[in-house]
C-alpha cells in the first residue's frame, strides 16, 4: 500500500541470508544525510506508530527486531545467540569503522564549519563512526576493513585468517537455516518444492517445459549492467536446458528456440547445464539483451 524511499544496505542495519543459508547481520557504512530517505526499518516503525494499537510497539532497534523474528518464525531459532550483541565491546571500546590512517574528516564539513564536528552516535551496533575505538583484530562479524602494515586493502585478509584461505580469526558460529546439497549445488534448494534434481518432472503437461529462473552475479542485478567493466562479465542471453532433455528433442547448443509466451521473435540460443533438471528450461533473468519471457510455471518451446 505504500511506496517509500528506503535506504540501501550501506546506510541501513539488518539481516540477510546468503546462498549457503547463513543468517548474517549487516551494519550501515555511513549515516544517511538528512532528507526523505530512511532505512526500511525506520519506515516500518513509523507506519506502525501511525495506526491504532501500534503492532510493533517496544521494538526500537534491529536487535529487538531480530528477537521478534526469532520468536515468530521457528526457522530463525537461535538467531539472537548467533549475532554479536549491541552491548559487545573490545575491552571498553566500540570497534572503529574507520582505519587510523583515515584522513579528510574535517575537510568533509569545511564548507559548514572549520571545527571538527562530533562523530555521529551509533545506537544500532557495537561499532563507531570514527577512527576512535578498537583497532586490533575484532570478532570476525565486526571486521569493518582489512588492513595490515605493508599490505594493501583486501590483500591483508591473510593476516586475519587462521591460515591462508582458512577461516577468519575469532569467527563466531552463524545460524544456518538450510543445508547445502551433497553435490555442492544449492540452486535446487530454491525450487525443491516442485523440482526433483535431474529427474523427469511428474505431472508434466504434454509438450510443455517447467520454467526455472536463472540468476547471475553479473547481469541479473539491475546495476551490474550499467558500468562497462562489470557489464563485460555478464553472459549473453540463453535458455538453460539439461543435455538429456535436449537430446530427446534433437537439439544442440546451436539450436535457437522460442518460448511461446514472450517477446522473442528472433529466438534465444540454448545452453546445456547438468544443474537443470530434465523437462525444465532455465530463463536467464535481467540480462541486458534478453528478450522478455513470461515466467509462468510451464512454457511451450518451439524451434
Amino acid at each position: 500500500d505504500y511506496l517509500l524511499p528506503a535506504g540501501t544496505i550501506y546506510e541501513s542495519d539488518g539481516h540477510l541470508v546468503n546462498n549457503e543459508g547463513r543468517v548474517q547481520r549487516f551494519y550501515k557504512v555511513f549515516v544517511q544525510e538528512e532528507g526523505e530517505v530512511r532505512s526500511a526499518q525506520e519506515w516500518v516503525q513509523m507506519l506502525s506508530e501511525s495506526v491504532d494499537a501500534n503492532p510493533l510497539a517496544g521494538l526500537k532497534n534491529i536487535f529487538d527486531y531480530g528477537e521478534a523474528i526469532e520468536k515468530d518464525y521457528p526457522v530463525f531459532k537461535r538467531l539472537a545467540a548467533n549475532i554479536t550483541p549491541l552491548a559487545f565491546r573490545e575491552g571498553a571500546q566500540k570497534v572503529a569503522r574507520e582505519p587510523h590512517r583515515y584522513s579528510g574528516r574535517t575537510a568533509t564539513h569545511a564548507n559548514e564549519t572549520v571545527h571538527e564536528p562530533t562523530p555521529p552516535k551509533d545506537h544500532e551496533s557495537p561499532m563507531s563512526f570514527s577512527m576512535e575505538g578498537f583497532h586490533g583484530t575484532p570478532a570476525a562479524p565486526l571486521t569493518p576493513f582489512f588492513w595490515s602494515p605493508g599490505w594493501n586493502s583486501v590483500q591483508a585478509i591473510n593476516k586475519y585468517q587462521i591460515e591462508i584461505g582458512g577461516e577468519l580469526r575469532r569467527e563466531i558460529p552463524q545460524l544456518c537455516i538450510f543445508k547445502n546439497t551433497a553435490s555442492g549445488n544449492v540452486r535446487g534448494q530454491y525450487y525443491k518444492m516442485d523440482v526433483d534434481d535431474n529427474k523427469p518432472q511428474k505431472d508434466k503437461p504434454k509438450g510443455k517445459w517447467k520454467v526455472l529462473p536463472l540468476y547471475h552475479i553479473f547481469g541479473s542485478d539491475e546495476l551490474s549492467v550499467v558500468e562497462g567493466g562489470i557489464k563485460e562479465l555478464a553472459p549473453l542471453p540463453y535458455l538453460g536446458i539439461n543435455p538429456e532433455s535436449a537430446k530427446k528433442m534433437g537439439w544442440d547448443e546451436s539450436t535457437v528456440v522460442r518460448p511461446a509466451k514472450g517477446n522473442n521473435n528472433t529466438g534465444i540460443q540454448l545452453q546445456f547445464s547438468d544443474e537443470i533438471p530434465e523437462d525444465c528450461v532455465g530463463i536467464t533473468i535481467g540480462l541486458e539483451q534478453m528478450p522478455f519471457v513470461e515466467l509462468e510455471e510451464w512454457q511451450n518451446l518451439s524451434v
